[in-house]
């Protein structure tokens, strides 16, 4: 899981009430589908408010696909071991997201939960709240800590079709 950075005072006491919409989410509403079944509507990725959700902030369907592509990657990575033996398919809960700063290209946070499914219909789930941005492309990537001199190390993971351990097909039910 990525370490977190420092965060001002004024943040620390500001994200209780943005994380707290998370406590209300159920994480899966149905039964496990294919990718191709995530909701591709434009939805909001955070409850509206001035200050927590610009219109600079991705949609659902866009954070939820990059959840999934992330935790593919960090298991071909090696960084994470997920409990079920691949190949599986990687799915993302609703999630709930605050931006930390209005200005476009700012960090935001995301909370939710992934879910990796066997073929067999088996299921591991896990709880996020990654760092976000978006990346010199324009793609959503993840923070994972500082490097050697104090540089941030952000990761913008491929496709997860692309994935060796996220290459498998739930049997729906």
């Amino acid at each position: 899981m990525p370490a977190m950075r420092f965060m001002t005072l004024p943040l620390l006491r500001l994200l209780p009430s943005l994380l707290l919409p998370l406590l209300a989410l159920s994480p899966f509403t149905a039964a496990a589908v294919p990718q191709a079944g995530i909701d591709t509507a434009p939805a909001s990725s955070c409850t509206p408010d001035p200050y927590s959700c610009p219109d600079w902030m991705p949609s659902q369907a866009q954070i939820r696909s990059a959840v999934a592509d992330y935790f593919c990657a960090l298991a071909d990575r090696g960084l994470i071991a997920p409990k079920l033996p691949g190949p599986v398919v990687a799915e993302s809960s609703q999630v709930t997201c605050a931006a930390l700063a209005r200005e476009p290209g700012s960090n935001f946070v995301c909370g939710g939960e992934i879910r990796f499914i066997n073929p067999d219909g088996r299921s591991d789930a896990e709880a996020f709240s990654p760092t976000l941005h978006h990346d010199e492309a324009g793609r959503i990537a993840f923070y994972e800590g500082d490097g050697d001199g104090g540089n941030e190390i952000w990761h913008a993971p491929a496709p997860r079709e692309r994935s060796r351990y996220c290459a498998g097909r739930p049997t729906l039910r």
